[in-house]
């Protein structure tokens, strides 16, 4: 009998985003590099159209939970969320224990007594797997999955992308981190004491782990770095080298042009960005600014991109989601990539960009200076556009900065970076 690792996939129905991403990854380099008596069982709540096609063939089960549904259910049907992005009753009531301390209002606790109970009786066939462990890729202060209560024991490893909702709350929606901490606390928090290993994608994050929780033993937390998007790789031996007219022809895009890339929301700090580009279009009117990302909470944002000048907002383009492989031909022909992110816990599309030959700009902080190295160009105040515009004045035109070597420099140092590495210590881990 083969042995099962259980791998909680649900990500996977999601848009692209950075958790899908590495969820695709990972999947990829573990299946190559498990022996044959290994097996990956995958687990999602519904079977979506969201799963890529390289994965839509798999054997997956399908757990519908009813509670959780419910639960999604009561969420959208309470959501009242206002212009300046409170969320009112969205956040479960609170009440004060006798320590003063936090916890979930008695109907929230009912409703995660009976998604346990259902759990046991509605998979009654989980009982019987002979699970070696258990890899929970999502992100770790969710509440904890079902083989958490159906199968006691079994060694997890769970992954933790960053602690923004503890160490930036503000870049959050507002009540969004308190409803966060508050559903940590009563469930993975609790199971801090007990042996699951905590796999960190940064040493930033590790770091933040640790010092919101330094009860916990520092061996049982590892730092395991992300790789170079698979698809990025076949992207490279395919399709580079392919005209880009067609992609740039499909956005109205004319070169040159400098590119950022994220979810329109505050920690992304687009804002900046166009700013920044603001001054910078001044002098330099033949560049566009294309934003390639989903529309996130910033809900004011259409109402800044309306306060800019008619000039700029000509210059200006955003294009929403887009395909992976159209994200590649964009980055690699963008003159420039902008990264000004408040706060990451690695970064994906710094190092695709670097991958990829194009001169990067990142914010100085968090997990990003691990990533652009040490002779990356770093903006030290996120928020500070005339440092930005500086930055991208010096990058593009300053004749005694060296792009191509730069460049070079970028691409030896992503190559540091590899799934084949990453998933090398989980199967150490796993063995």
């Amino acid at each position: 009998m083969k042995k099962t690792i259980l791998f909680d996939a649900e990500a996977l129905n999601e848009l692209e985003a950075g958790v899908k991403n590495y969820e695709i990854n990972i999947l990829t380099s573990l299946k190559s590099k498990l022996s044959p008596d290994w097996k990956l069982l995958l687990v999602v709540q519904k079977k979506t159209s969201n799963i890529p096609y390289e994965f839509q063939n798999e054997k997956f089960l399908a757990l519908q939970n009813p509670i959780v549904a419910f639960l999604q259910i009561l969420w959208r049907a309470r959501k009242k969320t206002s212009r300046d992005g409170s969320l009112g009753s969205e956040i479960p009531p609170v009440v004060e224990s006798s320590a003063s301390q936090k916890s979930l209002s008695p109907f929230f606790v009912f409703i995660v007594f009976m998604r346990k109970l259902l759990l046991y009786l509605f998979t009654p066939k989980m009982l019987l797997l002979k699970l070696q462990a258990h890899f929970y890729p999502d992100h770790f202060f969710q509440i904890i999955s079902f083989s958490d209560w159906i199968l006691p024991g079994v060694p997890k490893a769970m992954i933790v992308y960053d602690l923004t909702n503890f160490t930036k709350p503000e870049v959050h929606v507002q009540g969004h981190s308190k409803y966060i901490r508050l559903l940590f606390e009563n469930t993975t928090g609790k199971k801090l004491e007990k042996e699951i290993t905590f796999l960190s994608i940064s040493e930033q994050t590790r770091k933040d782990f640790l010092n919101f929780f330094p009860h916990v033993d520092p061996s049982r937390i590892v730092t395991v770095y992300n790789g170079i998007d698979f698809r990025l790789q076949d992207y490279i031996e395919k399709e580079r080298g392919k005209s880009a007219l067609p992609v740039l022809e499909k956005f109205t895009i004319n070169k040159p042009y400098i590119m950022g890339l994220g979810t329109i929301e505050p920690r992304k700090n687009i804002r900046t960005l166009i700013k920044a580009f603001e001054i910078f279009s001044q002098s330099h009117p033949e560049y566009k600014l294309v934003i390639v990302g989903k529309k996130g909470w910033d809900y004011d944002f259409e109402n800044f991109i309306q306060s800019l000048s008619e000039p700029v907002k000509t210059r200006l383009l955003i294009t929403g989601h887009i395909e992976r492989t159209e994200v590649f031909v964009l980055l690699e022909n963008a003159d420039l990539f902008v990264y000004p992110s408040l706060y990451e816990g690695f970064g994906l599309p710094l190092l695709e960009s670097m991958v990829l030959g194009t001169p990067a700009i990142a914010s100085g902080n968090s997990s990003m200076p691990e990533v652009l190295g040490p002779q990356g160009i770093y903006l030290q105040n996120p928020l500070d556009f005339h440092e930005l515009n500086a930055l991208m004045e010096k990058v593009l035109f300053t004749k005694s900065f060296d792009k191509q070597k730069y460049i070079e420099y970028q691409k030896e140092q992503s190559k540091k970076f590899d799934w084949d590495k990453v998933s090398a210590q989980i199967i150490d881990w796993i063995t």
